[in-house]
C-alpha cells in the first residue's frame, strides 16, 4: 500500500501516468495484489491489475480474524524473549525471522501465519463478501493459470469466477488465459511460475533450449500486457482477439503449445494434474 501511495504521488517525475497504475502478481504476488484490489484503502490507487496463479477468492485463501492468529503471534513473541509489543516491534529483522521460523515449525497452523487478517481498516469483512457486496476494485484485469500449476483446478475455478463476478456487477473486462507451453529441457510441463520469463520477455536469462516458438510467444505475451498496461484492453493488431469471460463466455485465452487460440480448459485435466503430476518450480 505505501509503495502505491509513492508511485501515485511521484510517477509523474518519472514520466508516469499516475492515473494509469497497473500492479502484477504471480503466487503470494497475486494474492496480495487480490487484497489491494478488495481493500478500501486503494480507493483511486489502482487502475488494472494482472494475477498469475493465485487470483480470485475463494474460502480457501479468504483472510483470517486476528483471533485466529493471535497465539501463533504470542509464541513468536515468547520465543523471541519479547515481554511486551513495543520490545517485538524493536526487534531486529534476523531475530525475528529467527523466531517466525522456529515457531512455524513447531505450529501446525504456522504455514498461514502471514496471511492478510481482518483488521477493520486494510480489510475490513471476508473477501468473499466483499467480492459479493462489490466493494472491490471494479478496474480491468487479466487473471491467468498454468497447465501444470500448484492446484490448477482450484486456481481455474477462481480464475473464472472472479471473471463472472465483474460481468455480474457491470463492471470493466476481466479476461482470462491459460498458459500450457511444455517448456524445453525436462518433462515437467508449465509448472508455477513458468510464464513469468515469457510475460516479461527474458527467456534469454534462462538456462534452457529455448525454441524460436518460444521466442514468438513471448513476444505475443508481452505484447497483450503492455497494451493492457497502456489501455485495460490487451488487444492489438496481429493478435487472436482475446475475448473476456462472464457468464455465457467461459472461454480462456489459451497460449502455449497450440497457435493462441480462445478455448475450453479441461478442467477435469487439471483435477488429473494435480493427483498425478508434482507441482515443481525453479
Amino acid at each position: 500500500l505505501t509503495a502505491l501511495q509513492w508511485v501515485k504521488a511521484n510517477i509523474s517525475a518519472f514520466g508516469g501516468d499516475p492515473d494509469n497504475i497497473t500492479i502484477m502478481g504471480q503466487s503470494a504476488g497475486a494474492m496480495s495484489v487480490q487484497q489491494l484490489c478488495l481493500t478500501p484503502l486503494t480507493d483511486g490507487l489502482v487502475n488494472k491489475a494482472v494475477m498469475s496463479s493465485g487470483g480470485g477468492v475463494s474460502p480457501m485463501m479468504s483472510a483470517s480474524t486476528p483471533d485466529k492468529m493471535y497465539d501463533f503471534w504470542q509464541a513468536v513473541m515468547q520465543k523471541a524473549g519479547c515481554i511486551d509489543l513495543q520490545s517485538f516491534r524493536e526487534l531486529e529483522p534476523k531475530a525475528l525471522f529467527d523466531a517466525w521460523n522456529t515457531t512455524k515449525s513447531e505450529i501446525k497452523t504456522g504455514a498461514m501465519s502471514c496471511a492478510p487478517v481482518i483488521d477493520g481498516v486494510f480489510l475490513t469483512k471476508p473477501n468473499g463478501d466483499t467480492a459479493k457486496d462489490g466493494e472491490q476494485r471494479h478496474i480491468p484485469y487479466l487473471i491467468g493459470i498454468n497447465s501444470e500449476d500448484i492446484m490448477p483446478p482450484f486456481l481455474y475455478d477462481m480464475a473464472k469466477q472472479w471473471c463472472c463476478i465483474q460481468e455480474e456487477q457491470n463492471g470493466p473486462d476481466a479476461y482470462a488465459w491459460f498458459f500450457d507451453r511444455q517448456l524445453p529441457g525436462d518433462s515437467a510441463g508449465a509448472w508455477h511460475s513458468s510464464d513469468l520469463w515469457y510475460w516479461f520477455g527474458t527467456l534469454n536469462h534462462c538456462w534452457r533450449p529455448f525454441t524460436d516458438k518460444d521466442y514468438d510467444l513471448s513476444k505475443q505475451m508481452t505484447t497483450y500486457l503492455t497494451n493492457f498496461a497502456k489501455t485495460g484492453n490487451p488487444n492489438g493488431e496481429g493478435l487472436c482477439n482475446w475475448v473476456p469471460v462472464g457468464k455465457d463466455q467461459s472461454q480462456f485465452l489459451c497460449i502455449g503449445e497450440a497457435d493462441t487460440h480462445m478455448g475450453d480448459v479441461d478442467r477435469a485435466k487439471l483435477e488429473w494434474t494435480m493427483a498425478n503430476v508434482p507441482a515443481v518450480g525453479e
